[in-house]
This record gives structure tokens, sequence and C-alpha cells, in this order.
């Protein structure tokens, strides 16, 4: 998977239910295939955990906890 910087004029047009949490913990949810990924930020380089949802391989976006930047995948 590779990551992208997505600007500001694209990030308003990101679909905001394929946004991912970041540093967040585990979600308690039954049954629900979970993967804790590190990701780091391609604007700021800081690192966070991400949680995704294995069963949705729908491409997301992020905004970073550091620096309020969007990052998606491609």
């Amino acid at each position: 998977m590779k990551l992208v910087k997505v600007s500001d004029e694209e990030a308003k047009a990101l679909d905001p239910r394929q946004r991912i949490e970041v540093g967040t913990t585990e979600p308690e949810v039954e049954g629900q295939e979970k993967y804790i990924g590190r990701f780091e930020c391609m604007w700021c380089g800081q690192a966070f955990r991400a949680i995704l949802d294995t069963d949705n391989d729908t491409c997301f976006h992020f905004v970073c906890p550091n620096c309020g930047r969007h990052t998606r995948c491609d």
C-alpha cells in the first residue's frame, strides 16, 4: 500500500466515511477483523497507530494528529 499527500483542496472532496481514526485504542466490536498498523505522516513525519478494518478493501484517508494534514492510500 502506498500513501500519498492530499492537498487542502483535494481533502474537501474526500468521503468522511472512509476516514480512519489514528492514534486511538482498539475498538471493542465483536467479530470485527482488525489490524492495527503503524503509519507515518507524509507531511511532518509523525508516527502513529491506526486501526484498519480488514473486511473493507476501500481506500482510506486520515488526518495527522500532529499537523492536521491529510494523507490517503493510493
